[in-house]
């Protein structure tokens, strides 16, 4: 606990990254758990002025440096395991019906049950598909975008028209931006995998 709120502690006031690398604001408060079995709760206020508090499990720690999960994927991972516990107690029902050890009316009961959590949880992992494909287009589109930047540059310093220690500065700010956007589009890409063999729907589909 101690060490925890030290960290927190260091970043009052701090720059702090998301988990991709890009800035996502400055920690301006962070209120200290009331009891042992409470989290921090940490106050962020972001780029454009928005102020968001987060709990403590949505930053991981790197050093002295602090990084932000996203509330999408934090809300995503919990959608994830409500799914696989109702999907793992309607198999688990279908096990105990086909060996008797439960009664037709007990099953059909329960089984209206689960199956309605599961529907209600895969309707939601639906949703999210459907917005990280849609992002993947924007990542997508960046990386073009992007790729002009790289290749107009490159002429310019082939014609001599930029110089060197301004184009070096420039290439070296466009690679470090790709490289954010390709951790972005592979751990989205990732997602999406796991989500298919989790449900068994392609990530194409």
């Amino acid at each position: 606990m101690a060490r925890i709120s030290e960290l927190f502690r260091r970043i009052i006031n701090k720059p702090i990254q998301d988990i991709y690398g890009r800035h996502a604001g400055h920690v301006i408060c962070v209120h200290p758990p009331v009891h042992e079995e409470d989290k921090h709760k940490v106050a962020v206020e972001h780029g454009d002025g928005i102020v968001k508090h987060y709990r403590e499990e949505h930053f991981h720690f790197e050093g002295d440096t602090a990084f932000l999960h996203p509330l999408w994927r934090i809300e995503l991972e919990r959608v994830l395991r409500e799914f696989k516990r109702y999907r793992d107690r309607i198999m688990a029902l279908d096990q105990l019906i086909q060996s008797g050890e439960i009664s037709q009316r007990v099953y059909d009961e329960l089984l209206r049950e689960y199956k309605s959590k599961h529907d209600e949880y895969a309707s939601k992992i639906r949703e999210f598909e459907i917005a990280l494909r849609s992002r993947l287009e924007e990542l997508d589109e960046n990386l073009r975008t992007l790729e002009l930047y790289v290749a107009d540059l490159e002429v310019r310093k082939v014609t001599g028209k930029i110089p060197e220690e301004a184009y070096a500065v420039l290439i070296d700010n466009l690679n470090r931006t790709r490289a954010r956007v390709e951790s972005e589009k592979k751990d989205i890409e990732e997602l999406l995998k796991f989500i298919a063999s989790l449900t068994g729907v392609t990530a194409e589909s």
